[in-house]
């Protein structure tokens, strides 16, 4: 049996590969090849079997059972970014709540504030 175990975000350290193949004798569940590939369960955000989300954390997708050919995708907390929580900040100059963007955008007018890059 051959399947494909995708590491996502803090699930994989830097400059490890991001997708493993792996060949097994049997079926097994998400919580046994957690345990298996060494990895903490309680690191685990949210899994995949197959594109579709088994749940927020291992608790969610531990006794999912993975056969031949399936892909799992496993991820840890996503990073917050301040620019894609504010995809509506540009140079462009409008008006938001009597603020211009270009001062929301940078923390006037805000109660969070950017961190400086």
């Amino acid at each position: 049996m051959e399947l494909e175990v995708r590491l996502y975000n803090s699930m994989r350290k830097p400059g490890e590969p991001m997708s493993k193949r792996l060949k097994l004798d049997r079926e097994i569940t998400v919580g046994d090849l957690v345990e298996r590939l060494g990895i903490v369960g309680e690191k685990i955000f949210v899994a995949f079997k197959n594109g579709k989300p088994l749940g927020r954390g291992l608790a969610a997708a531990a006794h999912e059972v993975v056969r031949n050919g399936d892909t799992l995708a496993l991820s840890g907390p996503i990073p917050f970014s301040w620019a894609t929580a504010h995809r509506s900040c540009s140079t462009r100059r409008r008006q938001v709540n009597g603020i211009s963007r270009r001062n929301y955008c940078a923390g006037r007018g805000s109660s969070v504030k950017p961190v400086p890059p």
